[in-house]
C-alpha cells in the first residue's frame, strides 16, 4: 500500500478490514498515515499488522472519540511530508497518551507536532526518538513534561516553537539540543503563554547563532532567560524582529543574553515587562536592523526598567525608529 488517508468519516468508529496491511509507502505530498476528522473513530487496532519504517509523514488530526494510539506499536520510524511533519498529533480531545509510538526510534527528519490535545499530560512513548527536525508543542493543556525527549541530540534543523501549555513548568528533555535552526517564521525559539513555566536552563547546551528570533512572551512566572548562556547571536523573523521579549510580569533580567554579539539583522522589540530594571546582557550588540513596523528599537511599558547603557557598543544608522515610551523609571538615555 502506497498510502493511507482517512479523512472525514463520519461514521467510521474502527478500522475493521484493514488488518492485513504489513507496510505504506507514501503519497505525492509526502504522507504515509493520516487519519483526520473521523469524530467516531474510537480505535487503531485493527492496524496492529503494520510494522517497520514509514517512508512519510504519521498525522492523527482532529478524532474526537480516540482515546489511544493502540494500533500503532509496530511503527519504527517515520519520513517527512511537504509541509514539513514527521509526526503530527493534533486536535484528539480525549487522547491521553502517546504510549503507542515507543518503538519510533532514531531521528525524525521532519517536525514533531503536537498541538491541541488536551488530555495529553506527557510525551511518554517517545523515548528513543533521538533527534528531531524541529519541535511545536501547542495548547496542550494538561501538558506537565516533555522528559521523554531527553534521548534528544544535536541540531534541530527547524525551530523550538513552545505556545498555550499553562501546565508546563520546565524544559526538561531538552539538554541534548545543541543548536537551532528556524521555523518557516523565521523564529529559531518562541515561547509564549506559558503560564507555569519557570526555567529555560534544559536549553544549557544550545550554542552558537540562533538563525531565526528569539520570542519570550507572555511566560508570567519567568524571571530569567538562564539557559540561553550559549546563545551567540541572533537572526531575524518573517515580521523583521531579532529579539521580542513582551508582558512576561515575572522577568528581572536578560543578563544570560551576555554571549550575544554583532549586529543584529531585525529589531530589538521590549516591551510590558514590569520588573525589567535593565538591558545588561545586550552589551555585544553593535547594531540593530528594522521590523516590519518600521522600529529598530522599540522599548515599551516597562514600569522597572532604569537603564539602557548595554546598548552602548550601538553604532551607525538605523533602517528603522526609536520609540521609548512609557517606562517611567528611566531617566535617562545613556547607551545610545
Amino acid at each position: 500500500v502506497q498510502s493511507l488517508r482517512l479523512a472525514g468519516m463520519v461514521r467510521l468508529s474502527a478500522l475493521a478490514g484493514m488488518e492485513s496491511i504489513a507496510s505504506l509507502g507514501h503519497d505525492k505530498d509526502g504522507i504515509s498515515l493520516a487519519i483526520s476528522d473521523n469524530p467516531e473513530l474510537q480505535s487503531l487496532e485493527a492496524l496492529s499488522t503494520l510494522r517497520g519504517k514509514l517512508t512519510g509523514s504519521l498525522s492523527i488530526v482532529h478524532n474526537e472519540n480516540l482515546v489511544s494510539l493502540r494500533g500503532l506499536e509496530g511503527i519504527e520510524s517515520t519520513g517527512r511530508d511537504l509541509s514539513g511533519d514527521s509526526l503530527r498529533i493534533s486536535g484528539n480531545p480525549i487522547l491521553r497518551s502517546l504510549s503507542a509510538l515507543s518503538a519510533i526510534r532514531g531521528k525524525l527528519p521532519g517536525a514533531l507536532t503536537i498541538t491541541t490535545n488536551p488530555q495529553l499530560t506527557s510525551l511518554q512513548g517517545l523515548e528513543s526518538i533521538e533527534g528531531l527536525g524541529a519541535l511545536h508543542l501547542m495548547r496542550n493543556d494538561a501538558l506537565q513534561s516533555i522528559e521523554a525527549l531527553s534521548a534528544v541530540r544535536g541540531k534541530l534543523l527547524g525551530g523550538v516553537v513552545i505556545t498555550y501549555n499553562p501546565q508546563l513548568s520546565s524544559l526538561q528533555g531538552l539538554e541534548g539540543v545543541e543548536a537551532l535552526g528556524a521555523n518557516a517564521q523565521g523564529d529559531s525559539l518562541y515561547l509564549e503563554a506559558n503560564t507555569q513555566l519557570v526555567s529555560m536552563k534544559a536549553l544549557s547546551g544550545v550554542r552558537d547563532k540562533l538563525p531565526g528570533s528569539l520570542c519570550v512572551v507572555d511566560n508570567p512566572k519567568l524571571t530569567s532567560l538562564h539557559g540561553l548562556e550559549g546563545v551567540e547571536g541572533l537572526g531575524v523573523n518573517l515580521k523583521g524582529n531579532s529579539f521580542y521579549l513582551a508582558s512576561n510580569v515575572a522577568l528581572q533580567s536578560i543578563e544570560a543574553l551576555s554571549a550575544v554579539n554583532g549586529r543584529l539583522l531585525g529589531a530589538l522589540n521590549i516591551r510590558d515587562n514590569p520588573k525589567l530594571t535593565s538591558l545588561d546582557g545586550l552589551e555585544g550588540v553593535e547594531g540593530l536592523g528594522g521590523n516590519s513596523a518600521g522600529y529598530s528599537l522599540y522599548l515599551k511599558a516597562n514600569a522597572a526598567l532604569q537603564s539602557i547603557n548595554a546598548l552602548s557598543a550601538v553604532r551607525g544608522s538605523l533602517p528603522g525608529a526609536v520609540v521609548i515610551t512609557n517606562n517611567p523609571n528611566l531617566t535617562t538615555l545613556d547607551g545610545l
